[in-house]
């Protein structure tokens, strides 16, 4: 499958969920998200078949986003049904917090990755970001999946004036843990501009900082070595990707993302019940994936990271 501009599209975001047991204040609204009522939201068998027309168009990656993915009820039955699909390439983006309950599923299920996203190792600055004190439990959820044997990756906004004197020992911890850790560039949000204005650090500073030297790129992050241990950087503000970007984004409410940071969305719902409709239109709206976003130039912004998945 291609949009309009040739690129080819391999990779699928799916969020299952806009729910969270965290508050970041980069994602959500600090008094939280009013629940969507039942109807709106995907049935098990409808996120499914999203998942069968996915594979029936080449997409090669699927990862299971939220809101936290781990909250949904029937979570492990349906990362079973769509682990039969048979995806090359199946992983899980999660705050780790509830990995220590579902770990050994996931494991068995065929999961190749999870990405976790941790912005601090201090309990006071992680619960000032995140509005819970649950730290302990994201570590834990953090060893839990390196002993299952499953690739790990940690996920760090760099948040200036909050996180970014802790970049040391993020670091560290991942070279303790031999873990690949990417620091990530705060990006607004509908609910989240005042904060990013405030907040945002660019990855270019922190480079210079660490005077750190450039290896390679890897997927959406730039891979450099700092003190001998590869960071990644992944830079959709001061270095964006968009024109080898190979993903789309489908929400729980069934709506098509083409692009992370546009306020375009196509709606999925009149055809979830029929996968090869349902694959046909993914198909046809894919075609108009815009060829950049336009941060910083037009007020192109998601309304919150939690309904899309990041």
């Amino acid at each position: 499958m291609q949009d309009q501009y040739g690129r080819k599209i391999e990779y699928l975001r799916l969020s299952i969920t806009d729910l969270c047991n965290l508050r970041c204040k980069y994602c959500m609204p600090e008094k939280g998200i009013k629940k969507l009522p039942h109807d709106e939201i995907l049935t098990f068998e409808q996120m499914v078949n999203v998942a069968k027309a996915a594979k029936k168009l080449g997409i090669k990656k699927l990862r299971i986003t939220g809101g936290e993915p781990l909250v949904k009820r029937n979570f492990i039955a349906l990362l079973e049904s769509i682990s039969e699909i048979g995806f090359e390439d199946l992983g899980i983006t999660t705050n780790g917090i509830n990995l220590p309950k579902y770990i050994d599923d996931i494991k068995r299920l065929g999961v190749k990755r999870i990405n976790i996203s941790l912005d601090s190792l201090n309990k006071k600055t992680y619960q000032l970001i995140t509005n819970h004190d649950e730290l302990d439990k994201a570590l834990l959820g953090i060893d839990k999946s390196i002993e299952a044997g499953i690739k790990v990756k940690i996920n760090t906004v760099m948040l200036k004036n909050i996180n970014e004197n802790e970049f040391e020992n993020l670091i560290n911890f991942a070279k303790e843990k031999n873990i690949l850790l990417r620091f990530i560039e705060l990006m607004p949000t509908e609910c989240s501009k005042d904060f990013a204005k405030l907040h945002y650090l660019s990855s270019k500073d922190v480079i210079k900082k660490f005077n750190a030297k450039f290896v390679r790129e890897e997927g959406v992050a730039d891979i450099y070595d700092i003190g001998g241990f590869l960071v990644g950087f992944i830079s959709p503000i001061s270095n964006k990707f968009c024109d080898s970007c190979n993903k789309i984004r489908i929400t729980s409410t069934g709506l098509l993302i083409p692009c992370l940071h546009s306020n375009v969305g196509y709606s999925l719902k009149p055809y979830v019940d029929n996968v090869d409709e349902l694959a046909r239109q993914i198909e046809k709206f894919t075609l108009n994936k815009p060829i950049s976003h336009f941060i910083g130039e037009k007020e192109n912004i998601s309304k919150t990271m939690n309904t899309i998945g990041g």
